[in-house]
């Protein structure tokens, strides 16, 4: 009897997981080596304007080639309630993110921004300052064909007093490139910066 009640109770949770459907020109995948609950929206059949609402159980978005010219707190109002940990948002042709853009990601561990050409430097530098410092481990910004500040210094200070671990910047116009930009991030331990011009 307890068996069956076990059983019944695990079936119905099961069921209640994956009875919340993926949006449409998406898909929700489970990562078996990852245990991570994945949606997909990748620009086909359709390249979507917004980010679409997901079912509840998904931590991880990956929404690339897609069509998000504007960053802000409103474009991730359908998963600002998701615990999101891992965003990707390649070549969705990007050109402006405003500094509030990412305060309601609060679980955020990993941002993916590669990819998108139009966007400057400056709004990235300032749209770092909404990252959550407690869970921000690790940031991607590869192939990013930026127009250098007048003033570089402090274009990665919005990461200060966080724990980042890993910041990705190959292949992207960081001219002249100077190492002191990363001297207030003790947690850094990997930056990639490899094809940088």
């Amino acid at each position: 009897m307890i068996w069956n009640i076990f059983l019944i109770t695990s079936i119905f949770q099961i069921g209640k997981i994956y009875t919340e459907s993926c949006p449409k020109y998406c898909k929700c995948v489970y990562g078996n080596q990852t245990s991570r609950h994945t949606g997909e929206c990748r620009g086909k059949p359709v390249k979507l304007t917004y980010i679409p609402k997901f079912p509840t159980y998904i931590t991880d978005i990956v929404f690339i080639n897609n069509y998000l010219y504007n960053l802000s707190a409103i474009t991730f109002r359908n998963i600002s309630s998701l615990n999101i940990t891992h965003l990707n948002l390649q070549k969705n042709r990007i050109t402006v993110i405003e500094r509030n853009a990412f305060q309601d990601l609060k679980f955020l561990v990993r941002l993916d921004i590669s990819g998108n050409n139009g966007t400057t430097l400056e709004d990235v530098r300032e749209s770092l300052n909404s990252l959550p410092k407690s869970s921000i481990n690790e940031l991607r910004l590869n192939h990013m064909l930026w127009s250098p500040l007048n003033d570089m210094s402090g274009i990665f200070d919005g990461l200060n007093g966080s724990k980042i671990n890993r910041i990705e910047l190959s292949h992207s116009y960081l001219h002249p490139f100077n190492g002191t930009w990363f001297a207030n991030l003790p947690s850094l331990q990997q930056l990639d910066i490899h094809g940088i011009l």
